[in-house]
């Protein structure tokens, strides 16, 4: 339940259904915000990882934000971090 509440889902029609849901329960609005998150290792396994770049941390958090954007409708926001 709580992190449903917080991750609205993984892809655009899984964050779709979430806002539908929401929406039916009588919230006006929602507030979307791109998170990334990766999966649980150990930190062995995270340092022998290739680091990415400045700009493709970068890349991939616009391209993030931009995606989100796109699934704001009327009476929704969008916070930037």
């Amino acid at each position: 339940m709580i992190y449903d509440h917080f991750c609205a889902g993984t892809n655009k029609l899984e964050i779709k259904k979430t806002l539908d849901y929401l929406k039916i329960m009588g919230f006006k609005g929602v507030i979307l915000i791109y998170s990334r998150e990766i999966p649980a290792m150990p930190v062995e396994a995270l340092i022998e990882l290739e680091p990415l770049t400045q700009d493709e941390d970068i890349d991939i958090w616009r391209d993030g934000n931009v995606k989100t954007l796109d699934m704001v409708e009327p009476g929704d926001y969008v916070g930037i971090k």
